[in-house]
């Protein structure tokens, strides 16, 4: 199981391969209209290939040094936590949010419910209009997503749908500044980090760097402020686009859906380790040379430490793992013939 875990999770990566890559022009062949012109044309990566057709495919190029991305724009701000804790931020957040007289701001989340095997995600966002007499809500917006995206595309989905709505409502207003909060600092960091390295929610960040430098472009005056604001503390808006995301959850509730064709990259990683887990435990239950390790465990195999394994420091855990597997630093590796 762990050597097709391995080549499942080669298929994927497949799919975040550049278009020029040699892997990429190689795999070609699994295109269903290419089949049927060469209908016999196969072998071990095409194979592979074509068993990951419904998985997203987000195939970048390192940006050149030249260029200048996202976070050297000088209209751009990103604020992360930066050891701040959890009641600084909220208690700091009303007076901040009444300084920014004539700001579009907009909140965004995303929410994961599971209910056993089964799966409901959502995404929402809550746009305000900031005044001096306080903060008026414009449009709120509640997203049902499909049911094996993970917490991250929800958070990176809701967040371009929010930027996309608050950047469109301040070209119509004339706001020349666009303010947007989430809990999610993951999603921050990887929207500003290169893109030749990240390709979860690949193309909801690079459709979200867009939308912000095309906006920003057209008026140098023009700024987009993205901070981090911690969740379940208080902060009004946040706390709206978490009430929002949890009923984009639910199909029936949610005030649209918005079902993809193909399956996240990080939903697909997900799904290749689960099937590993089952069929590693499938094995171990039916093996016959499990019966007798089977007696003193009664628990199947996983991928968690045990509870007392689980409780034992990080740099303990690795020393132990060392001893009783035999491969560490030890003096016989050195001393081999």
């Amino acid at each position: 199981p762990l050597l097709d875990y391995l080549l499942e999770r080669y298929s994927i990566r497949t799919r975040t391969l550049p278009s020029l890559h040699p892997v990429t022009r190689r795999t070609a062949g699994a295109d269903d209209e290419l089949l049927r012109v060469a209908p016999r044309q196969t072998n071990p990566l095409l194979d592979k290939a074509r068993a990951t057709q419904l998985v997203e495919s987000h195939r970048t190029t390192a940006a050149p040094p030249w260029g200048g991305g996202l976070a050297q724009h000088p209209g751009f701000t990103l604020q992360l936590p930066d050891g701040r804790d959890k009641e600084t931020v909220p208690a700091q957040h009303p007076a901040r949010a009444s300084g920014d007289h004539g700001t579009v701001q907009v909140y965004t989340d995303g929410s994961l419910q599971l209910h056993g095997r089964n799966r409901k995600v959502g995404a929402a966002y809550v746009v305000h209009w900031c005044t001096r007499a306080g903060t008026e809500c414009i449009t709120e917006r509640s997203i049902n997503l499909r049911p094996d995206s993970e917490i991250f595309d929800a958070e990176a989905y809701g967040l371009l749908r929010g930027v996309s709505a608050a950047c469109d409502i301040a070209s119509r207003t004339g706001a020349e500044k666009v303010s947007a909060f989430i809990d999610n600092s993951s999603v921050l960091q990887a929207l500003v980090a290169d893109a030749h390295h990240n390709s979860i929610s690949g193309k909801f960040l690079a459709s979200l760097r867009e939308k912000i430098l095309s906006w920003m472009s057209n008026d140098p005056a023009r700024q987009v402020c993205l901070s981090w604001t911690p969740g379940h503390s208080s902060v009004v808006g946040n706390e709206r686009a978490d009430q929002k995301a949890k009923e984009g959850a639910s199909a029936i509730r949610a005030d649209e859906r918005k079902i993809w064709p193909t399956q996240s990259l990080a939903s697909a990683r997900r799904t290749a380790k689960e099937k590993m887990v089952r069929q590693w435990q499938h094995l171990w239950s039916v093996d016959p040379r499990h019966r007798n390790y089977r007696r003193l465990r009664t628990t199947p195999p996983s991928l968690k430490p045990g509870p007392h394994l689980a409780s034992m420091p990080r740099k303990v855990l690795g020393l132990w793992l060392q001893a009783k597997t035999g491969h560490g630093d030890f003096a016989p590796y050195h001393q081999r013939p």
